[in-house]
């Protein structure tokens, strides 16, 4: 099968969305698909080639601009190129990325080929949830997300969503016919992320006598990290904080090293920055427990690299996952830094309650990939029927 994938995040580098649309391409090739993917990163990133696959850099986003006035036209443009010399079974977009393929198929080009819309998140509920302190800038670019969205889901075969939740809001958001919309969850490669191997080394973290928690994840306001850097308060001193992502907004990275001072708490929170995404298993070895406080979510890859790690995952309401999932997790109802404390504390004293096996079987992403495989069979099955 020949596929087109349309994303913007593709490594490297291998952050952001960026492993995971990498690894669902690599398990689709695998399968002996051919897949080219439109991405962006042009000039900095080259494009180059793998085994059945092919990633095509188009034009990096600008500040202020964004990626809707960079790379989403050049999609279209390279789309229109790129079919006349190959042939392609179908189309997977992913979220906002494809605007003016979008646009194009609403007007009525392109209509025949069929067409995937992969939703990790949705930009109207990413709006609901923001702060106030949002930029212009960036809400602008949302208004143009959202719309794009809500586009692809009335023109695309299928929609796939990576999360209960994703598919209500798609639902409920975008008025996305319900027939068309699946759950697909996110995948984990098990190869890289297994119980054994390498431990990271982090000064002033002592494994034996620590408690070790681990937050994965950019810095930013949703992400809720300051119920957790509270959380401490009620644990004992021994229990530490590891920090693993960027500061996407540097006003709340602030606040959050301003409140840990504050508190007395700074001397156990340990901020490491972006860590490589092939360094990172030996950060979730070395973890007794991964948190997600977050306000809201779609299916964040972190909680299965953790299971499939062996470590336990507390997550907050602000997750959702597929519901075989949300069996494997550790929820705070209440999301506050008491109770959040509480349930840590609880996991940490259990060992070993992580069914790795079960996470690599369902979640692999070989099992992914399958899943995807056969909703593309269904979409060419029904295209061919309407065709004859």
């Amino acid at each position: 099968m020949n596929i087109l994938r349309i994303v913007y995040d593709f490594p490297p580098p291998w952050r952001g969305l960026s492993p995971g649309t990498y690894e669902l391409t690599k398990a689709q090739a695998e399968l002996g698909n051919e897949v080219v993917v439109l991405c962006g990163g042009w000039p900095r990133r080259k494009s180059y080639s793998e085994k059945n696959l092919r990633a095509v850099r188009l034009l990096s986003a600008l500040p202020k601009i964004g990626i809707i006035l960079t790379y989403a036209p050049a999609v279209l443009f390279s789309l229109l190129r790129l079919t006349r010399i190959y042939k392609f079974d179908l189309i997977h977009g992913h979220n906002f990325s494809p605007l003016f393929y979008h646009l194009a198929r609403k007007m009525g080009m392109k209509r025949k080929d069929p067409y995937i819309l992969h939703m990790h998140i949705t930009t109207a509920g990413r709006w609901r949830q923001s702060s106030p302190k949002v930029g212009f800038w960036t809400r602008l670019e949302w208004v143009l997300h959202r719309f794009s969205e809500r586009i692809g889901c009335q023109v695309a075969d299928n929609i796939i969503c990576v999360s209960e939740s994703v598919r209500e809001e798609v639902q409920r958001f975008y008025k996305a016919d319900p027939k068309k919309v699946l759950v697909i969850s996110n995948g984990v490669n098990t190869k890289l992320f297994t119980p054994n191997g390498q431990k990271a080394q982090v000064e002033g973290m002592d494994e034996e006598k620590d408690i070790i928690i681990l937050f994965v994840g950019v810095l930013r306001e949703r992400k809720n990290l300051e119920n957790l850097i509270l959380a401490l308060q009620f644990l004992e001193k021994r229990y530490k904080l590891l920090v693993v992502g960027t500061a996407q907004e540097k006003w709340y990275y602030r606040n959050i090293l301003r409140m840990a001072r504050e508190k007395a708490l700074l001397d156990r929170v340990f901020f490491l920055g972006y860590i490589p995404y092939h360094e990172l298993p030996s950060y979730y070895r070395l973890a007794d427990v991964l948190v997600l406080p977050s306000h809201y979510e779609g299916s964040p890859k972190v909680v299965l690299e953790a299971l499939a790690s062996g470590v336990p995952a507390v997550v907050s309401r602000g997750y959702q996952a597929d519901r075989y999932l949300e069996s494997l997790v550790h929820r705070v109802e209440g999301n506050n830094p008491e109770e959040t404390a509480q349930v840590i504390q609880e996991v940490t004293k259990k060992k070993g309650d992580v069914d790795v096996q079960v996470v690599r079987e369902k979640y692999g992403w070989p099992k992914v990939a399958g899943q995807i495989q056969d909703v593309y069979s269904d979409v060419l099955f029904r295209s061919g029927q309407q065709e004859g």
